[in-house]
């Protein structure tokens, strides 16, 4: 589901992050112009980089299309462990800003 193509700049040594305290420290990026800049902004600062600005956002995307589905926050960060190389915490931040991004209804499905 998640392309593998979501890489990382440079890898951090955190061991681990909860989907629920990343959200809780989730923060909007100001000056975006758009949710689609916005998002890539959140994973540009979180050393997360696509192909594309549009496989971003189709990423994005992604989990929003797993959490509708009934998947948990848990439950998506974990695909996305599985399927790329992002770090724990990595992959918790990009659950909660798609989320946060791109489906804020579904917010309550991250913890």
């Amino acid at each position: 589901m998640f392309s593998p193509r979501i890489t990382t700049i440079a890898a951090t040594a955190i061991g681990a992050a909860a989907v629920g305290l990343a959200a809780v420290a989730a923060a909007g990026t100001a000056g975006a112009g758009t949710t689609d800049e916005t998002f890539i902004a959140q994973m540009t600062s979180l050393g997360i980089n696509f192909t594309s600005p549009q496989e971003a956002v189709k990423e994005g995307h992604q989990v929003c299309s797993a959490l509708a589905g009934g998947q948990t926050g848990t439950d998506v960060a974990n695909e996305v462990l599985g399927q790329t190389d992002l770090t724990t915490k990595q992959a918790a931040y990009f659950v909660v800003d798609a989320t946060t991004v791109y489906c804020p209804q579904l917010s309550g499905q991250l913890t």
